[in-house]
This record gives C-alpha cells, structure tokens and sequence, in this order.
C-alpha cells in the first residue's frame, strides 16, 4: 500500500493554490477582442463620399467588399490583429491590419486602423 508524506503536500499547497488562482484571474480576465471595430466608420475620402459603416466584421470600399477575420488580441496593447480579404470585379487582396486605440492621441482618444500602407482613424457612424 503507497503511504503518502502529508507533510511533503502540505508545503507545497500554498504554491500549487497561488498557481491556481492566478490562472483563474487570467482567464476571466481575458477579452476575447481588445478591439472590436463592429460599429465604427471608416472615414470618407475622395473615392467614398459617405463614411464606410464596420458591420458584421465587414466594410465596403469604391469597388469591393472587405471581411475581417481572425482576430487576434494583441498583448500588451488596447489593439486587435485581422487579417482582411477585399474582393471585387478586379479580384481579391488579402491584408492584415491592426485595430488600435490610442488613449493620447491629440485632444482625445481615438480608434485608429494600422495597414502597411496607411493608418485610417475610425470615427463614430452618427
């Protein structure tokens, strides 16, 4: 019959128990999306002439459609990862783009979206 050592478990219960709890806080803790730019607008430019609504992890722009998916939050960061494909008569070109909100961006806080061609500050659709 295997005896146990209690003394032997019984020092190493606070460790195993701190182990545990920080475990929990991290995964309750954790969002899913540090950015979710659903809602938001991309801003009007000289081929949109209206602001280009976020929805359904999707966006239009001149001639195509863009759908955003996997998300990826990034550590460290208020910010989320997508990769991005945009489609139309001209083919499809797949990105990726970092969502980001900057706390201390001029006046105010501001949402803005990181390709490696451009930063574009999401605004409110109102």
């Amino acid at each position: 019959m295997l005896q146990l050592d209690e003394g032997a478990y019984a020092s190493k219960l606070p460790r195993m128990l701190a182990t545990v709890i920080i475990l929990f806080c991290t995964i309750g803790t954790t969002n899913a999306y540090a950015i979710d730019p659903n809602g938001m607008c991309l801003m009007e430019n000289e081929c949109m002439a209206e602001k280009s609504r976020i929805a359904g992890n999707q966006y239009g722009t001149c001639e195509s459609t863009c759908v955003l998916h996997s998300p990826e939050p990034l550590s460290g960061l208020n910010a989320t990862k997508y990769d991005i494909v945009c489609a139309g008569d001209w083919g499809a070109r797949p990105f990726t783009a970092i969502f980001i909100k900057l706390e201390n961006y001029g006046n105010s806080p501001t949402t803005a979206m990181i390709t490696e061609n451009s930063i574009e500050e999401l605004v409110s659709c109102d």
